[in-house]
């Protein structure tokens, strides 16, 4: 059995909504460092609740590939939307972040149907810096990796 930690962010600049969004997380597994990702999201206007979602998405899209039954799973975000309507707490008011929103609760779906313990934390940004760097440096506003 593996405890995973999966720190996710996404961001919008230079202002939200817009052109340049960017997206990153995190995966440790068993406290050491597992994999990191991110990415731009262009063609669209965007916003920084939609790319915090599809950083989840993207995240929770890896986890699927590497968990087995039982491994623990810790979802850390500093975006109380993405964590509050992914517990359930919250209703999904449609807008601009839906269709991130539908692809990770698709992936969480997975997971769970897989009998795996998943946890959902909000965090204070000061404890999701390394997925923030990684979705900032996408959302400047030439929408070039900085």
């Amino acid at each position: 059995m593996s405890e995973y930690v999966l720190n996710f962010d996404g961001s919008c600049g230079p202002k939200n909504p817009g052109p340049n969004a960017g997206w990153g997380f995190t995966v440790k597994r068993d406290g050491k460092l597992f994999h990191t990702s991110s990415g731009e999201l262009s063609g669209a206007i965007f916003t920084n609740n939609y790319s915090e979602f599809y950083a989840l998405y993207e995240g929770l899209k890896l986890l699927k590939q590497h968990v087995v039954p039982s491994d623990k799973i810790f979802i850390r975000g500093d975006s109380q939307l993405v964590i509050k309507v992914m517990r359930g707490t919250w209703k999904v008011k449609g807008g601009l972040y839906y269709p991130a929103y539908v692809l990770a609760q698709t992936e969480l779906t997975c997971i769970r149907a897989a009998k795996n313990y998943v946890s959902l934390d909000w965090v204070p940004r000061e404890m999701n810096t390394e997925a923030d760097a990684l979705s900032t440096a996408y959302s400047n506003t030439s929408g070039e990796k900085r």
